[in-house]
């Protein structure tokens, strides 16, 4: 019978069929059915496997692998699950080709030939003996169990078991039961479903729903196994073909979009059986919230691992360490949209609201990686445009404006292009802004200015005083005396400098520059000074003739003194400087 309502996780479609069936089940070949199903074999394909065992154990290592070599993860709700319980030795294993082997706990299995991938689970037979007579606990849970689990459950009956209480085998009532028509023996199957439905305690607002809206029930009737194997076969063949497209709308298996995605099977059942073992109440829509959940958070650290080791991402991490990195933001969002793109198709299946909230978490630990590089190319580009406004400040810092209007020049041209550049690294999904950096790179350029304002004319002055002073001055030797006082004055202000740019954070290289620049600023201010010097030799020379010659101690009363004085100054003005 198909459900209507919302018995497996949550909402959506399941579909539930009740069949008559064959009066016994007997040994047959792998081949004389269409349906596969060989236990003990190898897991995946088209082999089955023990999913739980008769103690209730849970094979989850097992499921997983199954899981696995099925590629279960990419089927998102294109399966189904198909289960099929009854009683022992009532010809269900003979359907699903197990020999006159008794099933033991739960085996799942993939259906051969059949699209899409439909899972066949068969449950333990009821009513056996080997758990004792009242041991119904077993039967209870993996009834239970099937119905949360599977699309469509198959209850294989004997025809001669409808209306009795229990599934014991009696002769003249098979006799009696083969006789009596398929119209009638469905009648009486509906009639007991119908009781059991009335008899059953249902929430509240469930008392007046008529069960159809819940199972859709369909009965259908196989021949005799036994003495009309061809028939037989022929019907299962039948019975198969509804499993084609059976996710389609009106399949037997549709779910509509209430079905769990494929890639959350393996932890809801694992979910659903535990909670059956522990008695808990088996509350279908929080399992689908906690199968959300978990799979959510896997492939969003899936996500990760994928954008933490791709090309691109290393490349982009590579380039940032050592300059600024173009378009940075175009390739940082187009990764970005990759994953995330990967991530929102892969959770397409579940609960909307679950699935958001993680991929926050996803995008917040993206970030985390991103925001270092991103942090270090800011960083680069805002040293880039300091370096160019300090190379277009010095450039032109020797021109006749103003001081003010020169630094104000350069300071909006500097700004015009960082914000320019900054909205080339921005990232769509982070709500960074790069205000904190424009106000650094102000910052650094008001503070070049003011050192270039005070070291600057400073240098001059000194230079200039300097220079001017051992020119003039009469000992030597002047040359050797004026490299000494550059070097010791020039190396000051590079001090100076130097401090000041480490503080700006410029690299060696934009050091160098500058003071490259101080230098030839320095040397450039000792030759304007010699040749403005020089332009007053004749004066500098007749000021120290004079003082040499007053200096001299003669006789002043021959004129032949006066004049060997007079020759002994100018030849020291002439020859000693």
């Amino acid at each position: 019978m198909n459900s209507r309502g919302s018995n497996r996780r949550g909402s959506g479609r399941r579909g539930k069929d009740f069949r008559g069936s064959q009066r016994k089940a007997l040994p047959n070949s792998e081949k004389d059915t269409d349906i596969k199903f060989t236990p003990q074999a190898k897991v995946g394909g088209d082999f089955g496997f023990q999913l739980i065992d008769g103690k209730s154990n849970f094979k989850d290592m097992e499921l997983k692998e199954f899981a696995r070599e099925l590629n279960l993860y990419d089927l998102g709700r294109s399966y189904a699950v198909v289960a099929i319980m009854g009683p022992q030795s009532s010809g269900k294993s003979t359907l699903l080709n197990h020999l006159s082997q008794t099933t033991q706990g739960i085996w799942l299995a993939r259906c051969p030939d059949i699209k899409p991938l439909t899972l066949v689970m068969d449950i333990e037979g009821t009513d056996g003996s080997e758990r004792g007579e009242d041991d119904t606990t077993f039967e209870k849970r993996s009834a239970l169990f099937a119905l949360a689990v599977a699309d469509v459950v198959l209850v294989n009956l004997w025809c001669h078991d409808i209306g009795r209480e229990q599934a014991a085998s009696k002769p003249l009532l098979r006799v009696v039961f083969q006789q009596s028509p398929e119209q009638k023996l469905e009648a009486n199957l509906r009639r007991d479903i119908d009781k059991i439905w009335a008899s059953i305690q249902k929430p509240n607002k469930s008392n007046n729903i008529p069960l159809s809206d819940i199972f859709k029930i369909e009965v259908v009737f196989l021949p005799n196994y036994e003495n009309r194997q061809a028939e037989f076969k022929l019907k299962v063949k039948e019975l198969k073909g509804r499993f084609v497209n059976s996710t389609a709308p009106g399949g037997v298996a549709d779910s509509g979009e209430g079905k769990e995605a494929a890639s959350g099977f393996v932890i809801s059942v694992q979910n659903i059986w535990k909670d059956i073992m522990e008695n808990k109440d088996l509350n279908l829509p929080a399992h689908k919230i906690l199968v959300a959940k978990t799979r959510s958070e896997q492939i969003g650290n899936e996500v990760c691992d994928i954008f933490e080791t791709s090309e691109d991402w290393c490349k982009l991490c590579k380039d940032a360490q050592y300059g600024f990195v173009r378009d940075f933001g175009k390739k940082i969002n187009s990764i970005l949209n990759t994953c995330l793109s990967k991530y929102d198709a892969e959770v397409s299946y579940f609960d909307e609201a679950t699935a958001g909230e993680k991929r926050e978490e996803l995008v917040d630990k993206l970030l985390q990686l991103v925001q270092p590089v991103y942090e270090a190319n800011l960083k680069h580009l805002r040293l880039e445009h300091l370096k160019k406004f300090m190379e277009a400040f010095d450039k032109r810092s020797d021109e006749q404006s103003m001081f003010s209007t020169i630094a104000d020049d350069c300071i909006n041209a500097c700004l015009l292009a960082f914000d320019k550049d900054s909205g080339d690294i921005r990232i769509d999904v982070a709500k960074w802004d790069t205000l904190k950096a424009r106000a650094k790179l102000r910052q650094d350029m008001d503070s070049y200015i003011t050192t270039k304002r005070e070291n600057k004319p400073q240098l001059k002055q000194e230079i200039s005083d300097t220079v001017g002073f051992l020119l003039c001055e009469e000992t030597d030797p002047t040359w050797s005396k004026i490299r000494m006082r550059l070097k010791s004055i020039t190396e000051s202000t590079i001090f100076k400098l130097n401090y000041t740019l480490s503080e700006f954070g410029v690299d060696e290289e934009g050091k160098k520059e500058r003071i490259e620049s101080i230098e030839n600023f320095a040397k450039e201010i000792v030759e304007a000074k010699a040749r403005e010097e020089s332009g007053r030799a004749k004066e500098h020379m007749m000021r120290k003739f004079l003082k040499l010659f007053r200096q001299n101690d003669h006789d002043w009363r021959s004129k032949e003194d006066i004049k060997a004085a007079a020759r002994a100054s100018i030849y020291a003005v002439c020859y000693h400087n």
